[in-house]
């Protein structure tokens, strides 16, 4: 009996032990000013866990495809292996960088060009009382604070494969948390937020015009700063139609943002401008809830230019 009640409390401990934070301060860990987390750094000497391209958890772009590359550091991915779990203090960087085609010798695929900014992920149970906490730092920011529970939090909640991270598009630890039992198989279900529009009684043509109506939640007093941004640069961009940005009545944060393309080709062009993406980079940090946008066809209306085919 003595023997099963020392076996039950190594087993204990050293379960304990895995899970724990290390004690070594040299390791990467996060690291904060205040409220505030401060930027990652030398994260590329970590571990690479996958990369994306254009991935966008809305039916329609929310702007340029872009790569992200996701970095964890080693000692969190060591433990991992071993658990199938996310130790605490452990930090995720999920780095943005533009892309591009046709350059050099390049004529087909994208590859990755300059660094837009990331986003961070970080489990720090001692600071946050639901353990995980999400920041938006632009390619100039130094320390962010975190972001709404209602953004990067609530749908990583409710779609994660592993605790809050979304082991589902990281094909080395999918293995890993399965052999743990820890993995949530429901998280590679389809939501019916993410599914294409689908054959419906109406696809969209190449001769179509092209709207859309999206709300945007400002961080609390960003709202104008956000605005200003947004209007920047907007007649650089061929095709535009119509493009309204304007404050909601009742919600002081809130942002509706109205276009009108003479194609979808032309929206989506517009998304590779310098300025566009510039600007994308630049409100990202200012943004707390980016809602799922509405797709429409404009048939006509006052102050809309008229245009062939419609």
């Amino acid at each position: 009996m003595k023997h099963a009640i020392l076996w039950g409390l190594m087993l204990t401990l050293c379960s304990a032990a895995l899970h724990a934070a290390p004690q070594d301060s040299n390791l990467p860990m996060p690291r904060y000013a205040g409220r505030n987390l401060i930027r990652p750094e030398n994260y590329r000497e970590w571990i690479f866990l996958s990369s994306g391209l254009g991935m966008n958890y809305n039916p329609s772009p929310e702007g340029p495809e872009m790569f992200t590359n996701v970095f964890v550091p080693q000692w969190s991915y060591g433990q991992f292996l071993a658990s199938g779990r996310w130790p605490d203090k452990t930090i995720f960087v999920v780095e943005e960088r533009g892309s591009q085609s046709r350059k050099s010798i390049n004529k087909t695929g994208h590859f990755q060009t300059d660094f837009v900014g990331m986003g961070v992920e970080v489990k720090d149970e001692s600071r946050f009382p639901e353990k995980w906490a999400y920041f938006s730092l632009a390619a100039d920011t130094k320390a962010a604070g975190a972001n709404p529970k209602a953004a990067c939090w609530q749908c990583h909640d409710e779609h994660a494969a592993v605790e809050h991270t979304l082991v589902q598009f990281y094909p080395t630890l999918k293995r890993v948390a399965k052999k743990f039992g820890t993995y949530r198989d429901a998280a590679e279900n389809l939501s019916l937020a993410a599914r294409d529009d689908g054959p419906g009684p109406h696809r969209l043509r190449s001769t179509d015009m092209y709207g859309m109506i999206v709300k945007v939640t400002a961080a609390s007093g960003q709202r104008e700063s956000l605005i200003s941004i947004l209007l920047t640069g907007t007649g650089e961009m061929s095709g535009c139609l119509s493009y309204i940005v304007a404050k909601d009545f009742s919600d002081e944060n809130a942002i509706w943002i109205t276009e009108i393309w003479d194609s979808k080709a032309s929206h989506d062009a517009s998304l590779s401008l310098p300025s566009v993406q510039s600007a994308i980079a630049k409100a990202k940090p200012m943004i707390a809830v980016f809602g799922t946008p509405v797709v429409t066809t404009p048939v006509g209306g006052h102050g809309l230019q008229s245009t062939q085919n419609h």
